[in-house]
């Protein structure tokens, strides 16, 4: 072999060394992550919890020598909705989490920690709905039960049950106006127009039902209630969103006015049924559509 042929030789030796020791090198670097399966955080919580966030605030602490990726601590106050594990007898809970100084870091650190951050809207402006897996600390706080590296495998966002897409759906997401009307035609429910909506001053004798919603349900009265029909429209029954809308129930009950006992349910998104004296059903909506009836439009 002459001095190009080893020349030649050694060259791709030295390349292949710097591949194979750049793979080696990132399989080193890359953390090792925790199989948090849902029956595992079921397990090893103390506390499982529908809750939605009201508020957060950094944790005290000098920073001013803190790094972009420096961790600071933060306290998250949640309003739970529903225990599914353990017991909480105060009406909120705080979680201790962390964030980077930096909040960009989190884009820039590979294999760095999951950190978590929560919508702070709180319930009655339909704020997220969180089911979190949890631990409780010494000082009563909670913190996820995953860990503070980790903490993303112990939140999970609870979503309203949206229906499938219909076999009459087109790709554009468009839909036959002949298919539409078969489909409603064979739905379950057949939506009436609501002529007209009983007016605040009608209403009288309202009785609230346990809907699945209870947490929620328990903060209705019979004033808010009578609030809501002054922002109330009907929802004509041959709109198409009435068979695609996501029902996502809040509270039911009834009500009494001249004409007769009216039945109702309220649903997240703001809209709700209403079911006459006579047995009709129909769709109306109500306020805002991020306002939930504990805190009814002013408009």
């Amino acid at each position: 072999m002459n001095c190009n042929g080893i020349n030649r030789l050694v060259k791709c030796l030295v390349v292949v060394a710097i591949v194979v020791l750049g793979c080696f090198t990132s399989s080193i670097r890359a953390r090792p992550v925790p199989d948090w399966s849902d029956e595992r955080l079921a397990h090893e919580a103390d506390l499982i919890v529908i809750a939605v966030a009201t508020s957060s605030k950094d944790v005290n602490a000098d920073l001013n020598n803190a790094k972009p990726d420096s961790w600071v601590e933060v306290n998250t106050v949640f309003t739970p909705m529903t225990v599914l594990k353990g017991t909480l007898e105060a009406k909120s809970l705080t979680v201790m989490h962390d964030r980077f100084f930096d909040r960009a870091m989190s884009m820039k650190i590979i294999d760095g920690p999951g950190f978590v951050e929560f919508d702070t809207m709180g319930a009655s402006t339909g704020g997220t709905e969180y089911l979190l897996f949890l631990k409780k600390l010494k000082d009563g706080r909670f913190a996820a039960v995953s860990g503070q590296m980790d903490p993303h495998f112990s939140v999970k966002i609870v979503r309203p049950y949206t229906q499938p897409p219909r076999p009459d759906a087109h790709a554009d997401g468009g839909v036959k106006a002949d298919d539409a009307d078969q489909w409603k035609n064979n739905h379950h429910d057949r939506f009436v127009t609501l002529e007209r909506l009983p007016s605040s001053d009608d209403v009288k004798e309202v009785d609230f039902g346990k809907g699945p919603n209870v947490a929620l349900s328990e903060t209705q009265t019979p004033e808010t209630f009578k609030a809501l029909p002054a922002s109330a429209r009907p929802v004509d029954s041959n709109e198409k969103s009435i068979h695609t809308w996501a029902y996502s129930p809040i509270c039911n009950g009834t009500f009494k006015t001249r004409d007769g006992t009216f039945g109702f349910q309220l649903y997240l998104g703001g809209r709700g049924m209403l079911t006459t004296p006579s047995g009709e059903k129909g769709i109306f909506s109500y306020g805002n559509p991020a306002t939930r009836p504990s805190e009814p439009s002013s408009h």
